[in-house]
């Protein structure tokens, strides 16, 4: 293919796919571009759509979406780079669900985060003391890694309709938007993992049927 062609063809927009990109796809290592409203507002509507049907539906019924059946439980977030679009756009959400499955939620005043659409997002970090926990992607199914992310954040960008976003997140949510910020910047969970605490979610289970 020519150099002209190439060209030619990197500068077409890019379609959102019915399916989530896996770890080794190389849309997931790219650094995502900016979202112009006055060509993307189309795209962007698709990707709305997608991601609120990715992130809203019952895990056994995402065959369709997602490469295989996942056994990584409530879906808290998702990036358009997994949808196979380099634009800095994601959606998160830390839903009733979530909460209810944490032990230590109130101790750590952690409430639900209704399904929050990010457009062209930047992150001021305001609490630098870092946390480990172990985190799950979808880019990744089946497995999970501890990470360090920082404790708080002030995300500012654009909701899906263009509106000015600002807001203050602490914790679980504001785990979630570095995760998803990262796929923005080409990163995975791997590149952020600390050495060998790569899981598979359901080893114990698997493990009952082991014949030592």
């Amino acid at each position: 293919m020519s150099l002209l062609l190439r060209r030619l063809c990197s500068s077409l927009p890019q379609q959102p796919l019915s399916r989530v990109c896996c770890a080794g796809d190389p849309v997931l290592g790219r650094v995502s571009a900016p979202v112009h409203w006055e060509r993307d507002g189309e795209l962007v509507a698709r990707l709305v759509s997608l991601m609120t049907r990715l992130l809203t539906t019952r895990t056994h019924k995402l065959k369709k979406l997602v490469s295989r059946k996942s056994e990584q439980g409530v879906k808290l977030g998702i990036s358009a780079p997994q949808l196979g679009v380099n634009k800095r756009m994601f959606a998160f959400q830390v839903p009733e669900e979530a909460v209810a499955k944490m032990a230590d939620s109130a101790v750590f005043g952690l409430a639900p985060v209704p399904l929050t659409f990010v457009v062209n997002p930047s992150v001021e970090v305001t609490d630098r003391s870092m946390t480990l926990m172990s985190e799950a992607c979808m880019s990744l199914p089946d497995y999970a890694v501890a990470v360090q992310r920082f404790a708080a954040l002030t995300l500012r960008g654009s909701d899906e309709k263009g509106a000015p976003l600002e807001l203050p997140l602490r914790g679980l949510p504001a785990r979630i938007v570095q995760h998803e910020v990262d796929h923005l910047d080409g990163l995975l969970v791997t590149h952020r993992m600390e050495p060998s605490t790569l899981v598979h979610a359901a080893w114990h289970d698997r493990r009952k049927g082991y014949n030592l």
